[in-house]
């Protein structure tokens, strides 16, 4: 039962008591089914108090307080023995900034809000009635104390108690739910059957004292980094607990003067042993930034035995110049023993700068699935987009050698008049049940790994749709014309292939150069091998990259990600409940023998908290490696609004783009210029000018894609990623 109080009246508390419980709960409701005005001139004067609240406990002015956290502590359990949120409003410092002289605390609900903008949503809307809730408190400088200079007790809304666990501040996770959950969430359970579990031993959700949302927060932040200005030193605490778990992990800092991150590098133990099986061609990307310090994330990638990505180490740049990509490549060198044989990039100067300067023997490529996916955004708006974006791939992918690629692509150029095209004219360099009745099916079957053998089954199907021509002996071989019918826009298209073979070393090769650039044999070498009834293929087209009978030490070596996550005082905890279950199960089957041990735990709680407070609690502050006491985080970034695309542009890329922008400035302006003058041929003159004195200058080279000839026999095969 609620009372209704008039704080006018200033009763005391011997009188509040005395009052008749009889009220008029037609008043009540009238006054907050109301409007807003109505609320304010009637309901300002009333305060719900309830029987659990004595007088000592109520805020009043003139009260003191030793801190301003006890000053808070004691308004916050006044608050949540009523029913309402607190906020902060504001807090008012002295001439120096640094120590506050007054502070108010404010009902959540004060203040009206009204959408300026009716279709956004706010994820945690809180309804505003102008409730004046509050209290004031004021440093006094003579008593040294904090005092109430202000209290405002009246509500504009109901409060209820009962609801008071809800609020974010009142939301708490107790050792024992901390434990359930980072135990459950190792072994994979969902949050969602976790929280299900604890409402299930609880006796109900209403029990408990937390929403599901917080067990997720807690799974999640509890990865998280936290502090405004640790995330440097976090990042470096966790090299050097990884670093003790396996001595092999490797990483590498620079920082500045000052001691902020300038740049690191770091390598898991798996990731440097699967290095020695997958390094033929390494992928290079830095594709992303952190949102927050705007550090490029460069990543080494590979391709395992099942065709998927590898990861071989990552690092954080200061940005993207040749200095910091020179020291990159010479850390990552460092950590794996040895040069890189081939890299694939995106278009970035800097980046073929560092390489050539490091790994001079390296083969560096370009990726052309960067290429490829720039060509919407890059041709996207030219009337003839879908026939050069057609054009295009066929050059791409059907030129047979070096000559012929540059002969097509001269022509495309001047088919469509992209003699002006800044980005074309850049130079820059379980076993699976097999289809067939084949015996190199099988061979491959009991050979390779299921993810690469299924791209290896793709190649016998495409096989019915290769026919030969009669061959052609010349110095003992084969000379074969293989013709694939392909249906393309609906439309049949018959590409012809030569492929060459060996009969006596049973070497094969065909100029699609499909094994040279992916390692799986195409479907006109299986025909050429069907037809003269080769059962067996050269081992020298089975990779042991592809192979699943190979033994891989790095498949051996357990992640670091799969350590325990809990700190020193979560294995504390568990280490005590395990004693106290172990107590407590000898002891339950007597009621007074459960008396005895209840009164013992709370005998121990007592003396423990006076222990407590007559030591202070240690904090264990970690170490720091090499000399180096304490590593800042790098300055913060502020973002100027979401970027246009998500993929980050390279150097290049936006030099080009401010170049386009600056030509079609200059284009217009000569436009307008031309019709004041009346002049008719200024536009044809102009592109004849252009025609004959730019040449076409190519970019693309058949080296970008597939190794020389002379490679196609030698054991030492390079490779691109798909």
């Amino acid at each position: 039962m609620a009372f209704v109080i008039d704080l006018k009246t200033q009763s005391s508390s011997e009188e509040i008591h005395s009052f008749d419980t009889h009220i008029d709960m037609d008043n009540i409701n009238s006054c907050d089914s109301s409007s807003n005005s109505a609320i304010e001139t009637e309901c300002t004067t009333e305060v719900l108090i309830h029987p659990t609240i004595s007088d000592e406990e109520i805020p009043k002015v003139g009260m003191l307080f030793g801190t301003l956290e006890e000053a808070r502590q004691f308004y916050y359990n006044y608050v949540n023995k009523v029913g309402f949120e607190p906020h902060i409003r504001n807090t008012n410092f002295d001439k120096n900034g640094r120590t506050p002289i007054n502070q108010s605390i404010q009902c959540n609900r004060d203040g009206y809000r009204t959408k300026k903008n009716p279709v956004t949503q706010r994820s945690n809307t809180v309804s505003s009635v102008h409730c004046k809730a509050r209290i004031y408190v004021k440093f006094d400088t003579e008593l040294r104390k904090w005092r109430l200079s202000k209290v405002e007790l009246a509500h504009t809304h109901r409060c209820d108690p009962s609801l008071s666990w809800m609020f974010k501040k009142n939301r708490e996770l107790s050792m024992h739910v901390k434990d359930v959950i980072e135990r459950n969430d190792q072994v994979g359970i969902r949050p969602s059957k976790t929280f299900q579990a604890l409402a299930e031993e609880a006796g109900g959700r209403s029990n408990l004292k937390f929403l599901e949302k917080n067990v997720r927060n807690y799974i999640s932040g509890k990865l998280r980094i936290n502090g405004d200005d640790t995330d440097a030193q976090e990042m470096l605490d966790y090299f050097t607990r990884m670093k003790e778990q396996n001595p092999n992990f490797f990483y590498d800092i620079c920082v500045y003067g000052d001691n902020s991150l300038k740049h690191a590098f770091w390598a898991h133990a798996r990731s440097r042993a699967a290095y020695k099986y997958f390094s033929d061609v390494v992928s290079f990307d830095t594709t992303y930034k952190l949102n927050k310090y705007e550090m490029p994330v460069a990543a080494f990638m590979g391709v395992n035995q099942h065709g998927r990505s590898c990861l071989f180490g990552c690092a954080l740049l200061g940005n993207e110049e040749t200095e910091f990509f020179e020291w990159l490549m010479q850390t990552f060198i460092k950590c794996m023993g040895k040069t890189l044989d081939g890299i694939l990039t995106d278009q970035c100067g800097a980046m073929a700068t560092a390489i050539r300067n490091v790994m001079p023997n390296t083969r560096h490529r370009l990726c052309i699935w960067h290429i490829t996916r720039k060509i919407p955004h890059k041709l996207g708006k030219l009337s003839r987009y879908e026939e050069i974006k057609a054009t295009m791939h066929g050059i791409i992918w059907e030129s047979r050698s070096q000559e012929s690629f540059e002969s097509s692509w001269y022509d495309f150029i001047e088919e469509y008049t992209l003699h002006d095209n800044n980005w074309l004219n850049v130079d820059n360099r379980g076993l699976i049940p097999c289809v067939s009745n084949s015996p190199i099916e099988k061979q491959f079957q009991h050979v390779y790994t299921n993810c690469i053998f299924r791209d290896v089954q793709t190649k016998f199907i495409k096989k019915c749709d290769c026919n030969l021509s009669s061959r052609v002996v010349k110095d003992n071989q084969y000379f074969y014309e293989v013709t694939q019918q392909k249906i393309i826009k609906g439309m049949s298209v018959y590409s012809k292939y030569e492929v060459v073979f060996c009969p006596i070393s049973h070497q094969v090769r065909c100029n699609c150069f499909r094994f040279e650039s992916y390692g799986i044999l195409c479907c006109h070498v299986l025909s050429v091998l069907s037809h003269c009834r080769v059962d067996k293929v050269n081992s020298s087209y089975i990779l042991s990259q592809w192979s699943k009978n190979v033994y891989r030490k790095h498949t051996q070596i357990r992640s670091s990600h799969e350590s325990q996550r809990s700190d020193e005082s979560m294995n504390i905890f568990r280490g005590l409940c395990v004693d106290f279950y172990n107590v407590a199960q000898d002891f339950v089957h007597d009621k007074e023998e459960a008396d005895i041990l209840r009164s013992a735990f709370v005998s121990a709680k007592v003396a423990l908290s006076e222990h407590r407070a007559k030591h202070s609690k240690s904090v264990r502050t970690s170490e720091c490696p090499d000399g180096l006491n304490a590593l800042r985080s790098p300055p913060h970034v502020v973002p100027r609004g979401r970027p246009s695309f998500k993929r980050l542009e390279a150097d290049l890329d936006r030099k080009i783009k401010n170049g386009t922008k600056k030509r079609r400035a200059s284009s217009k302006h000569t436009k307008e210029v031309a019709a004041v003058e009346g002049d008719k041929h200024l536009n044809k003159a102009t592109e004849r000018r252009i025609t004959a004195s730019k040449h076409p200058k190519l970019y693309f080279s058949m080296k970008d894609f597939a190794p020389i000839e002379e490679d196609c026999f030698t054991d030492n095969t390079f490779f691109c990623i798909p």
